[in-house]
């Protein structure tokens, strides 16, 4: 989806400006804190994939949370 998540040698930066219009455009946004942290608050329609999952499991943690990075 938006080509955020793919494969690439070059990290892609995004302004908060540029966040909120792809969030409005239907991108995922993806809460990378820990389960408590993010049970202690977070942004509507967020996603929480812990980082730590994200290292340990990669885009399968991400399939398994039903954030299509095909899209």
């Amino acid at each position: 989806m938006f080509g955020l998540f793919r494969s690439s040698s070059a990290q892609t930066d995004v302004n908060p400006a540029q966040a909120q219009s792809l969030i409005a455009q239907g991108a995922p946004l993806v809460d990378v804190r820990e389960p408590q942290e993010f049970a202690a608050g977070a942004i509507k329609g967020s996603v929480n994939v812990p980082l730590g999952a994200i290292q340990q499991r990669g885009i399968a943690a991400l399939k398994a949370a039903a954030i299509d990075i095909d899209a």
